[in-house]
């Protein structure tokens, strides 16, 4: 194989290439920016994940465990890629999406650091914050591939398969950091990820809140741009983003003491998502080259923090 990602190579390739909507629904500006939060909030959210597994990594005896975060870098890197490329070719980044940008930034920066950390305990919790935003990412993978109705409400088809794609591989990597954590925390890594999901999650459901909000703000082709409650509830039950309190509720099993990522997406749903994917089980030699590759793309260009006009 040449290749062992074809799927997101070809999604990174459509978005340079092809020309796309701003809205990824037709005439649901809502549901459109509330999915689009992820072209502002995930890059910055991807590389602290890259940094921290990265790390982790190192104190992984499993060798099939390391392959698969090696595996998991190369996923974020090609995400985090892919999203920026949308976010800097947006119509109407304005300075209410920049400072929402500069606010997630800084967030990321208090989660994860600026760099790697000499503290094995603060690692720990770092890995621990990763799992537990994994596992809403995960849930967010399920909605696609259950419940989303993207053909139905014809949605833009590049931005729809840049969604599509991201979460299949939320899916298959769920347990990644789960499993890291479980390995370099055994006795405390149920502690470690009740405490990073009640700590986080409620900053990372208002950070998606206002990110949504500072796009519709600067989106002048809406009339009405208040992001009510109403009507995130209507572009939910038409199938153009997943419901909050679904999501919440979902977080749930989390914090059981026999929780496993696995346990969360359906043999049915694993197996869409691997089609989808075209995911080959064999690896190459070009392997390491490609992970070498992801580590040096956090200093390119795509990777950097994203600078919005005003």
């Amino acid at each position: 194989m040449s290749n062992l990602y074809p799927k997101g190579t070809a999604v990174v390739s459509a978005l340079r290439t092809s020309e796309y909507s701003d809205h990824l629904v037709p005439n649901d500006p809502y549901g459109s920016h509330f999915i689009g939060v992820m072209n502002i909030l995930f890059p910055s959210g991807e590389r602290g994940f890259i940094r921290v597994l990265g790390q982790a990594r190192y104190l992984v005896k499993d060798v099939e465990l390391q392959h698969r975060i090696d595996d998991f870098v190369h996923q974020e890197a090609q995400h985090a890629r892919a999203h920026s490329v949308v976010a800097q070719q947006s119509s109407f980044c304005g300075k209410h999406t920049t400072r929402a940008t500069n606010i997630t930034e800084a967030l990321v920066r208090i989660m994860f650091g600026g760099k790697n950390t000499k503290s094995r305990s603060l690692l720990i919790f770092r890995v621990a914050i990763v799992a537990a935003i994994e596992h809403l990412t995960a849930e967010m993978g399920r909605w696609a591939f259950e419940d989303a109705r993207f053909a139905e409400l014809e949605c833009d088809p590049v931005l729809a398969e840049l969604i599509t794609w991201h979460c299949a591989e939320e899916v298959i990597h769920r347990s990644v950091a789960f499993d890291a954590l479980v390995n370099i925390a055994p006795r405390w890594h149920r502690a470690a990820r009740s405490v990073a999901m009640l700590m986080w999650m409620p900053v990372f459901f208002a950070t998606w809140i206002m990110c949504a909000q500072a796009l519709l703000w600067d989106d002048k082709t809406v009339s009405k741009r208040l992001l009510t409650p109403a009507r995130v509830h209507r572009s939910s039950r038409s199938g153009a983003m997943p419901s909050i309190p679904m999501l919440v509720k979902r977080m749930a099993p989390f914090f059981r003491k026999s929780f496993h990522p696995d346990s969360v997406v359906s043999p049915e749903t694993d197996a869409v998502c691997v089609a989808y994917l075209e995911i080959s089980v064999l690896r190459d030699d070009k392997h390491e080259e490609r992970k070498d590759q992801d580590r040096h793309d956090l200093e390119t260009k795509d990777l950097q923090p994203l600078t919005l006009a005003e």
